[in-house]
């Protein structure tokens, strides 16, 4: 008929994660890229990204206690009060700056204006997925969080599997 679809260039993407997700494999394949790369260095993949880091953030929810009276007579009143403040804590997430994450065959590196990191195979400890985001945990220093589109997670979190040597 001479009728040739226009997808659009996400549907690579789709593609690998099915393979990735009936195969448990795939081969990850080149994209172009802007950034100066090192001699046999290849891009496979690049996102917007906000980096940031986990803090632990604490609400005040009030007095948590008790009081206890005892009537010694008609008169006189014996009582114990105890009452301490009560705190929710929970860890939240806290921009730091926002950038490009770059995946390469060599290192995954976060371009931004402000704090970019690079992050080299050799030195990545583990990555673990969070609902939206992504934590790096390297050899030194505190682990990179990296918030991503829900796509974006789920393609980093298997090129990192793939490419990544065990």
């Amino acid at each position: 008929m001479g009728i040739s679809p226009k997808l659009p260039p996400t549907i690579k993407v789709y593609r690998d994660l099915w393979e990735y997700r009936e195969k448990g494999t795939f081969e990850p394949r080149p994209v172009k890229t802007d950034l100066r790369l090192a001699p046999g260095e290849v891009c496979f993949h690049r996102c917007t990204a906000t980096r940031g880091r986990a803090r632990i953030r604490q609400e005040y929810r009030g007095y948590v206690g008790n009081f206890v009276r005892f009537g010694m007579s008609n008169a006189v009143t014996i009582g114990v009060n105890q009452s301490l403040p009560s705190y929710h804590a929970y860890e939240s997430f806290v921009a730091v700056s926002k950038g490009v994450l770059v995946v390469t065959n060599k290192k995954l590196e976060f371009v931004a204006s402000r704090q970019p990191t690079t992050i080299e195979y050799e030195g990545l400890i583990d990555h673990r997925r969070l609902s939206n985001g992504l934590e790096i945990a390297r050899i030194y220093g505190d682990p990179d969080v990296f918030r991503l589109s829900i796509l974006d997670l789920e393609y980093v979190d298997a090129l990192l599997r793939v490419v990544v040597p065990a």
